[in-house]
């Protein structure tokens, strides 16, 4: 047992079987298939569906959906989930993760944003119930949480390294780094950001921090005044607001390459009247030309699902689940919280995860690029550097 997990006392399970796998959506309850014999495992899934995440919550749900269907397409499935709707408010989140632990499930999985992430695991906290995090990608949960946390994403500091890497690289060494000051994402991704940049020799020309969109205004018009002594900018921005704040800086004239995290893998980085162009962002998967055949399946059976591509969220919220499918399998008498330290090469759909070193991954991370409105892949590396602090 690894130094992480001996911090965690095993549960053994009491749990009345399921003979179905629920989903708790909005609207109530929805059977989604039938079992030849009934799972032990019982998993609580929770995604940000509506909102102002659901953005990057909604394609998280239907990968799960998609892997519990999976899992029980020969009709012996491996786990019972529930899901639950936790509609981009924290309160939800923190509700259920209260009814889950009140429910002693063995397992919950799920959310793509750091606050609603938090407030979940801290409802389970002292429980020892093992969460898997499907895109809150801040480095520190695990060791703030006390139940064993385990990552199926890349973390900021990973990913702000990436795009510091990729852009020194590809634009120069100078930097506008612009960032919501009252986001813990966007600080986080910012903070990470400049270790990178001095790690590798690079200068911010500024840093702009915005709370609100006037701040933001004055943002953009420092941003201009300061764009002929810069190579490159990089955006810290929630998901629901990326889109519009790449347009803000396009509309004033800004035309430096714009660099941004995995809150821009999202469809609304692409939803402009104008369709932009010269914004790069670190993508927790790619589905597109050039994916792996394992990425390129997943897509297929995602499009023929949901009727849309899927985005690198959709893709961690079935590897969750996955990572979950496989731990049980593997556990043979184990707690599942041990079965998941010992996980090593997983073959996800949004590249390989183990544990064996921690629960936080060193993952690949895949560059899009947005040319006139359409997506494209032109980088993917894992950085040289990604502390955490």
């Amino acid at each position: 047992m690894n130094d992480y997990i001996s911090r965690f006392m095993t549960r053994s399970s009491s749990l009345t079987p399921f003979l179905t796998v629920l989903l708790l959506a909005t609207g109530g309850m929805q059977s989604v298939g039938c079992a030849a014999r009934a799972p032990t495992t019982t998993v609580a899934l929770a995604f940000d569906r509506t909102g102002g995440f659901a953005g990057i919550g909604s394609p998280g749900w239907n990968g799960a959906e998609l892997a519990i269907t999976h899992d029980a397409a020969d009709g012996t499935p491996t786990i019972a989930a529930t899901m639950h709707d936790t509609k981009s408010d924290p309160a939800v989140a923190r509700e259920v993760g209260f009814a889950a632990r009140h429910a002693r499930v063995d397992a919950m999985a799920g959310l793509a944003d750091n606050d609603q992430f938090l407030a979940l695991a801290r409802a389970a906290a002292g429980s020892s119930i093992p969460i898997i995090s499907a895109g809150a990608t801040d480095p520190r949960i695990p060791d703030t949480i006390r139940t064993p946390i385990f990552m199926a994403c890349f973390t900021d500091n990973v990913q702000a390294a990436a795009m510091i890497q990729f852009g020194m690289q590809k634009f120069g060494a100078r930097c506008i780094l612009i960032f919501d000051a009252e986001s813990d994402f966007t600080l986080g991704l910012a903070t990470y950001a400049q270790d990178a940049i001095v790690a590798r020799g690079g200068q911010i020309v500024t840093q702009l921090a915005y709370s609100d969109s006037v701040g933001y205004t004055a943002a953009v018009r420092a941003a201009s005044d300061n764009a002929t002594n810069a190579d490159f900018i990089l955006l810290a921005a929630l998901p629901d607001r990326a889109g519009w704040r790449v347009r803000a800086l396009r509309e004033a004239g800004v035309s430096l390459p714009i660099l941004g995290g995995d809150s821009f893998d999202t469809p609304e980085i692409l939803s402009a009247d104008a369709p932009i162009s010269g914004v790069y962002y670190a993508a927790h998967a790619w589905f597109g030309r050039g994916c792996t055949p394992r990425a390129q399946a997943f897509a297929n059976a995602y499009q023929n699902a949901y009727g849309t591509a899927p985005t690198g969220f959709a893709g961690l919220g079935y590897d969750a689940v996955a990572l979950l499918v496989d731990a049980v399998a593997r556990a043979n008498g184990k707690s599942l919280t041990r079965a998941l330290a010992e996980t090593t090469h997983f073959e996800g759909v949004t590249g390989t995860i183990s544990f064996a070193n921690g629960p936080l991954p060193l993952k690949e991370v895949w560059i899009g690029q947005v040319h006139d409105g359409h997506t494209s892949l032109i980088d993917s590396f894992t950085p040289t550097v990604a502390r955490t602090r």
